[in-house]
C-alpha cells in the first residue's frame, strides 16, 4: 500500500475510537471526535462514561428537566426543589407567608403542547386550600407605542381553586401552549403547605427546538414579497417571535403564479410523526394582528436524502391543506399527524399570488386571494417537528488528520456497541496535499459564498470556519 499522510473519515453512527499515537497506531476517543470532528449535536451526545450514543426522542415527555425559576415570592432558593423530580424534597415558604409571596413562577424554557400538570404536595403538611394555576405561552405587554414591554408576562388561562383538601391535584388539558406556569395562593393558609412536585406531561421533544445550534439549517425563497427578519425564530421556542414575508404592494404578479417555499434541513434523519405549525403573533399589538395572514393554502413535503435522477433532493408529500380564506386569520395553528417517516429535510410551499394578484399587496378585500394590504404573510411563530425514536442516520465527519508523517495504512479498526438491525458505515481517504479552505455561513446556518457574505449586515452574519481540504492527488473515498 501507498504511503499516505493524511487521511480524512466519514462515517454514520458512532465510533468509540483520541488523538494519540502508540507504535504507529493513531488512536481517537469519543471525547475527541465529540470535539473535533463535524456532526449535528442535537443527535448525538457524550455520556457521562466516555461513549458517543444517540439522543433519544421522545414521546409524552416531562418538560421540567430544563425548566428555570422566573420568579418566587418567598424561599426562592428552594424554589428548585418544587420540580427536582425528587418527592423527598418540596419548596415550601414559611408559617405565616403572606398569599403575596406564597407563589412560584417557572420558565420551561421554550414552548411545549401541555397535556396534564400535576401538583404534588408533601404528606406531612396541609395542601394549599386556596390558590390559582395560571398558564402563558410566553407572550408579552405590548405599551401604546408598540413597544415590547421586557418582562412582562400575559397569561392566557388561569384555573381556580378553592377549599381543597388533597395532596395530590391533577390538571388535564388539551395540548394547551405553554412555556411559563404560575402558582399563587390566593388567601391566608394556616401551617406551611409543602409543594413536593410539579409534574408536566407534554406532546414530546421538539426535534427542531433551537435548530442552527443543533446542526441544521433553514433557507427561505419568495416571490413577489420581501424577505426580511431571520427565519432562525421558528425555532427558538418563543411565540413571541415570528417569521413572515412582506407582499410587495403592487397588487400584481404577472401572469404566473408565485410560491414561498422554506426548507428546512434538521442536520440528521429522524423518525418523525407530527408537524405543527404555530402562527399566532403575539409580538404584534393586537389590534394590528390582522395585517398578518398564515396561509390561503400550503403542501409540505419530506425527504430523507435519497436523490432525483437530476441530482436534486427526491421529495414526497406529507401534508397540505387547501385554499381557503379563514386559514390567513381565523385558524393560526396547524398540526399534521402522519404514519412514522425517515426525514431529514422538510419543505412548505405556499402561494403568495393568486390569479395574478399578490396575496396582501392591497387590493379589494372581495377575492379570496385578496385581503387588503398586509404586513406579514406565511406567518409562522413555531415550527415544531415531533417524532419518537433514535435518529434514523446520522453522519459524523473527521477534519484532515495529520500523521504527522508518511505512513502505510494497513487496517482501520473501531471499538461499537450497535442495536440488532443498526448499521455502521465507515469510509476514509488518503493523500499528501491539502488547501485551506474559507466558508462562510449566514446567521440561519446556510452556508454562502463570500460576496454574500460581505454584503450582509454584521447582525445577519453567522461564522467564517477555515478547514483544510484535499488537495490534488487523493484517493476516491471507500466503499
Amino acid at each position: 500500500m501507498s504511503p499516505f499522510r493524511l487521511l480524512p473519515l466519514a462515517l454514520c453512527m458512532l465510533v468509540p475510537c483520541s488523538s494519540s499515537i502508540r507504535a504507529e497506531r493513531l488512536v481517537m476517543t469519543a471525547a475527541d471526535i465529540g470535539e473535533n470532528w463535524v456532526y449535528p449535536p442535537g443527535s448525538l451526545h457524550l455520556d457521562e462514561a466516555g461513549s458517543l450514543r444517540p439522543v433519544w426522542i421522545g414521546k409524552d415527555i416531562d418538560p421540567l428537566s430544563e425548566a428555570t425559576v422566573r420568579g418566587a415570592g418567598a424561599a426562592r432558593p428552594m424554589a428548585v426543589r418544587a420540580f427536582d423530580g425528587d418527592l423527598a424534597t418540596s419548596w415550601s415558604p414559611p408559617p405565616g407567608t403572606a398569599p403575596k409571596d406564597w407563589g412560584l413562577e417557572i420558565d420551561l424554557g421554550q414552548v411545549f403542547p401541555v397535556q396534564q400538570i400535576r401538583l404534588r404536595f408533601a404528606d406531612s403538611a396541609p395542601p394549599l386550600p386556596f390558590f390559582n394555576l395560571s398558564l402563558s405561552k410566553g407572550e408579552r405587554f405590548i405599551n401604546s407605542a408598540n413597544v415590547v414591554v421586557e418582562g412582562t408576562l400575559l397569561y392566557s388561562r388561569s384555573e381556580r381553586f378553592a377549599f381543597n383538601e388533597v395532596h395530590d391535584v391533577t390538571i388535564d388539558l388539551d395540548d394547551e401552549l405553554v412555556q411559563v406556569l404560575r402558582i399563587e395562593a390566593t388567601r391566608e393558609m394556616t401551617g406551611a403547605p409543602a409543594l413536593a412536585e410539579i409534574q408536566i406531561k407534554a406532546f414530546g421533544d421538539n426535534i427542531a427546538f433551537d435548530l442552527i445550534a443543533n446542526g441544521g439549517t433553514v433557507d427561505v425563497e419568495a416571490a413577489v414579497v420581501a424577505v426580511a427578519g431571520v427565519p432562525s425564530v421558528m425555532f427558538d421556542g418563543d411565540l413571541s417571535t415570528m417569521w413572515r414575508v412582506n407582499p410587495l404592494a403592487k397588487g400584481s404578479s404577472g401572469d404566473s403564479e408565485t410560491f414561498g417555499d422554506y426548507r428546512i434541513d434538521l442536520g440528521a434523519t429522524y423518525w418523525i410523526d407530527s408537524v405543527w405549525l404555530l402562527g399566532e403573533p403575539l409580538g404584534i399589538p393586537p389590534r394590528k394582528r390582522h395585517h398578518y395572514a398564515n396561509f390561503l393554502s400550503y403542501k409540505m413535503q419530506y425527504s430523507d436524502g435519497s436523490l432525483a435522477p437530476d441530482g436534486s433532493l427526491a421529495w414526497q408529500a406529507l401534508a397540505s391543506i387547501p385554499p381557503n380564506p379563514r386559514y390567513l386569520f381565523d385558524v393560526r395553528n396547524f398540526r399534521h399527524d402522519v404514519p412514522l417517516i425517515a426525514a431529514r429535510y422538510l419543505r412548505l410551499i405556499y402561494p403568495t399570488s393568486q390569479g395574478g394578484n399578490i396575496i396582501g399587496g392591497g387590493l379589494s378585500s372581495s377575492d379570496i386571494a385578496n385581503t387588503g394590504r398586509l404586513d406579514g404573510l406565511g406567518l409562522v411563530s413555531e415550527f415544531q417537528v415531533y417524532g419518537e425514536g433514535y435518529p434514523a442516520r446520522v453522519v459524523l465527519r473527521s477534519p484532515v488528520i495529520d500523521l504527522g508523517t508518511n505512513w502505510n495504512i494497513t487496517a482501520l479498526e473501531w471499538e461499537l456497541d450497535a442495536p440488532l438491525g443498526a448499521r455502521f458505515t465507515l469510509r476514509s481517504r488518503t493523500g499528501d496535499h491539502v488547501v485551506e479552505q474559507m466558508r462562510y455561513f449566514d446567521k440561519n446556518g446556510k452556508e454562502v459564498t463570500k460576496r454574500r457574505y460581505e454584503k450582509l449586515i454584521a447582525s445577519f452574519r453567522g461564522p467564517i470556519e477555515t478547514t483544510l481540504q484535499p488537495g490534488d492527488g487523493w484517493s476516491v473515498w471507500s466503499e
